[in-house]
């Protein structure tokens, strides 16, 4: 028996796809090759490295290529070959997989309806964006991780994202896997349950645009399950708002929020959302159901708008309508035309976004003024 190297596992470690796994296979010897392959990660000079996660028949962890040389990318199967024989680990295959065509938990991205909740701590000086260190609060990740793992069945897997890649990680490592984003100021996503209904987080950690997103989607969430889940949210939101610059529950088409912010206002003359991140404490993004406001919004409003209601820290609460007017029609009624260019189905109540938009309309910026480039050169020029 004997540590082998898979066919064109050499080959597959220089392609420089901006991202590498390693994989071990060897049934029956987990504990010594997660060990071997902590050990290796732990020597790495790359801009991110996993952590290592085990698996029935072995254990793998991923790397972002930017900043390993290509001689130690080379040398790396048979390093951790040797290290795995110098273990005492007999029969083993390390591999480095070809990425795949399509990864990223491409289902849930699909599963809809959804409600999301978005947390965006206080922006970071425009004039240094890429901090180092990342502002999301600890008490954040611990609210995400809890509502993930709510309720689900025992001795299910996390699956997860990272860089594109993804992984299953056993609850009991949550906290290890979370621990190394944070460090390498990167996005992890974590999804638990099936396709009928999923709850999943994104933990953002990049200085550039931090924050944390909470969400529940699936085909078996009738109108009761997504009314409460908007309940439960906004309550989420209200406990963290001492520490948030600006938050909102949304009822989207779909979970694709856990990986890209948007919103309609950009079809309709408004900035990307992502532009808007570094303002995110005296603008808001779009109307929604329910949002939590910072003084800078206050004080761009006059006050609290009808609808709202004081927080702790200078916050306020927001809801606008009942959840019953955000949902959507039903399927039948919805126009491919209009999807395809990117607009949201119609909602039960036809006028509620624009109602909210009129509400919260001095906290909205369009991008024909320039405004949102203004402020962002003002604030650089502060400092």
């Amino acid at each position: 028996m004997t540590v082998r190297i898979a066919d064109g596992a050499r080959k597959r470690a220089l392609r420089r796809t901006g991202w590498t796994e390693v994989h071990v296979q060897a049934a029956g010897a987990t504990d010594a090759v997660v060990a071997v392959l902590e050990q290796v990660a732990a020597e790495l000079t790359a801009r991110f490295v996993s952590p290592v996660y085990p698996k029935p028949d072995g254990a793998f962890f991923a790397m972002d290529e930017q900043g390993v040389r290509r001689d130690v990318l080379a040398a790396l199967p048979d390093l951790v070959a040797s290290r795995l024989q110098a273990a005492g680990v007999g029969d083993a295959v390390v591999d480095i997989p070809a990425p795949p065509a399509d990864a990223s938990l491409a289902n849930v991205r699909e599963d809809g309806p959804a409600v999301f909740l978005w947390l965006f701590p206080p922006p970071p000086p425009v004039a240094f964006p890429q901090v180092a260190e990342s502002s999301v609060p600890d008490a954040w990740v611990d609210t995400a991780l809890e509502w993930l793992t709510r309720a689900m069945p025992a001795g299910q897997p996390i699956r997860g994202d990272s860089g594109n890649r993804e992984f299953t990680v056993d609850p009991h490592r949550l906290p290890d896997v979370v621990a190394a984003h944070r460090r390498s100021a990167v996005r992890v996503v974590l999804a638990a349950g099936d396709d009928g209904a999923v709850r999943a987080v994104t933990l953002d950690f990049a200085g550039f645009e931090p924050s944390v997103r909470l969400a529940l989607a699936g085909s078996r969430l009738d109108d009761e399950a997504l009314a409460g889940a908007v309940e439960e949210l906004a309550a989420v939101a209200r406990r963290q708002a001492a520490s948030v610059a600006y938050a909102y529950v949304s009822v989207d088409q779909w979970m694709q929020g856990l990986w890209h912010l948007g919103t309609d206002w950009c079809l309709v003359g408004g900035p990307q959302a992502e532009h808007l991140t570094l303002l995110c404490d005296e603008v808001v993004f779009d109307a929604f159901p329910y949002q939590v406001l910072g003084p800078g919004h206050l004080g761009r409003l006059g006050g609290i708008p009808p609808g709202g209601a004081a927080l702790a820290a200078g916050r306020a609460e927001v809801v606008i309508g009942t959840t019953d007017d955000w949902l959507f029609v039903d399927r039948a009624q919805w126009d491919p035309m209009e999807l395809g260019r990117g607009y949201s189905p119609p909602r039960r109540n036809p006028t509620i976004r624009e109602d909210a938009r009129r509400l919260l309309e001095p906290c909205m910026v369009l991008d024909a003024t320039g405004e949102a480039w203004a402020l962002r050169t003002a604030r650089a020029q502060r400092g």
